[in-house]
């Protein structure tokens, strides 16, 4: 378009199932290059430049400029229902409609989120608005300031030789995917380990997420890094209200926020320049979705760090069986804190054989 109109049509594939979606898009890429993929629940669109379709002069700039992806109205039958464009193609052969309009209020939505979309239905076999609900969600334009970041100078920092060799090992490794596991014993300081490597990430402009089992670990975490970093923290999890997660979803993709704290759903942030995702307590069942779409977080956690070239950090004093076979495997290092901070000891244990005891009274 010319900034006066934007030539917009669209043609839609009903799926049969979600487990169809995977086959329509890759019959869809056979028929056309590069087409301009809609989606909403079942109804999967693509989209492309052919005809010309009127818009007022105040919106003409920002639906050019937010083309890909945004979220649009589009006609299914004879109602209209919504999708989001996911990309854009220049020919087609077929014949489309024109897309009905779209709400410039609805913030567009990242790009670095498309191939998590993209790859999330494919492999989770849902359908693609699912994939787009579960990680974008509905988002409303909101303003966010640059955060007030610091490091109190009143804190002493000190560490033993086991963290001190655990930090250098991950900070000397160049920049690129690479995958490490801190085992450490309760009470080792892996969360010191945790607030160094953000330290570093955060003076060299990177980000980083650190994963918590639960929301209800989510305070305390929030309290030990706001006093090391200030405001630069945001935290996400289902607690919050839609306007507070709002705001923290924007602070982040806006990069007012360089360390995301919360539970396996911040894995979805939209991160700028992703330096290290940190999984605490990564044994923790929690970090598997249960309900529809199920999901596992470590898989979700490995593909964004790999297309980010950022370290994936493992914690743990129990180790999955399966992450501890993929360290053996893979070859990717395994860090032992084995002695607790400060000289401190691990308690006693006894067993006692409770069957004797109740005979014993």
């Amino acid at each position: 378009g010319d900034g006066e109109k934007l030539g917009c049509h669209i043609e839609y594939i009903r799926e049969e199932s979600s487990l169809g979606t995977a086959g329509a898009i890759s019959n869809i890429s056979q028929e056309i290059k590069e087409p301009m993929i809609v989606m909403n629940g079942d109804i999967l669109t693509k989209l492309s430049f052919e005809s010309l379709l009127d818009f007022h002069k105040k919106t003409d700039a920002s639906f050019t400029t937010c083309i890909r992806p945004i979220e649009v109205d589009i006609p299914f039958g004879r109602s209209s229902t919504k999708g989001v464009v996911m990309a854009i193609s220049k020919n087609t052969t077929i014949s489309v409609k024109n897309i009905l309009s779209f709400d410039a209020k609805t913030p567009p939505i990242p790009e670095s989120l498309l191939p998590l979309i993209e790859w999330f239905y494919t492999y989770y076999q849902c359908t693609p608005y699912k994939a787009f609900q579960t990680i974008v969600g509905k988002k409303s334009m909101r303003d966010t300031a640059p955060s007030n970041a610091h490091e109190s100078p009143s804190l002493p920092y000190l560490l033993n030789s086991d963290q001190k060799a655990a930090i250098e090992t991950i900070l000397t490794t160049p920049k690129h995917f690479k995958e490490f596991y801190i085992h450490g014993v309760t009470g080792s300081g892996k969360t010191e380990v945790y607030m160094h490597l953000a330290k570093k990430m955060l003076d060299d402009g990177f980000t980083t997420l650190i994963l918590v089992p639960e929301i209800a670990l989510t305070p305390q975490y929030t309290t030990l890094f706001r006093e090391r970093f200030g405001d630069n923290i945001a935290v996400i999890h289902s607690g919050l209200t839609p306007k507070q997660k709002d705001i923290e979803w924007h602070r982040i993709k806006n990069g007012h926020a360089h360390i995301i704290i919360g539970p396996r759903s911040a894995i979805f942030a939209p991160f700028i320049h992703l330096g290290a995702i940190i999984i605490d307590e990564e044994h923790d069942p929690s970090y598997k979705q249960d309900s529809h779409p199920r999901y596992n977080t470590h898989e979700i956690a490995r593909f964004r760090a790999e297309k980010s070239d950022a370290f994936l950090i493992y914690g743990s004093a129990t180790p999955r069986i399966e992450t501890y076979h993929r360290c053996k495997n893979n070859n990717f290092p395994i860090l032992e804190l084995p002695r607790r901070v400060a000289h401190a000891t691990l308690p006693t244990i006894h067993l006692v054989d409770m069957v004797d005891s109740y005979r014993k009274n």
